[in-house]
């Protein structure tokens, strides 16, 4: 669970809310497109059954209200999503999004200097707001 410090008044008093959320340490991650749609694939096992995973996936081709793409072993998770709030660091990513039954990732992968180059481009794309930390040497 995620817990969150959300102000209920002006006031000093805070109400928590528990946060479902996914977690996750794939060994694999890439970043593809084609066109006018963008993905990023965090794997446990690249291309391997039944592995856990976390997709997100956006389209331009036609008008989507800036939506991504969700998609996980988990049924339960997947749909399309406006994005909140991401951040990408070196070795973590992490995502919260609106609706869901879960509403937040937290991707801890790895990639070598060429697959996190192109993983970190397509999410600047895919998620304009997207927070890219410092520690990342390859701004």
């Amino acid at each position: 669970m995620f817990r969150v410090r959300a102000p209920l008044t002006r006031s000093s008093s805070w109400l928590i809310l528990n946060l479902p959320m996914l977690k996750l340490h794939p060994s694999h991650a890439s970043a593809s497109e084609a066109g006018d749609y963008f993905q990023v694939m965090f794997e446990e096992q690249a291309d391997a059954e039944g592995s856990r995973y976390l997709l997100i996936q956006r389209q331009f081709e036609f008008p989507d209200e800036e939506c991504c793409a969700i998609e996980t072993e988990q049924p339960d998770v997947c749909g399309h999503f406006q994005i909140q709030r991401a951040v990408l660091e070196r070795a973590r990513f992490q995502v919260w999004w609106s609706g869901g039954s879960k509403s937040k990732a937290d991707v801890t992968f790895e990639a070598d200097d060429e697959s996190y180059a192109d993983v970190r481009r397509i999410m600047r794309i895919m998620i304009p707001q997207i927070e890219v930390r410092p520690n990342d040497k390859m701004c």
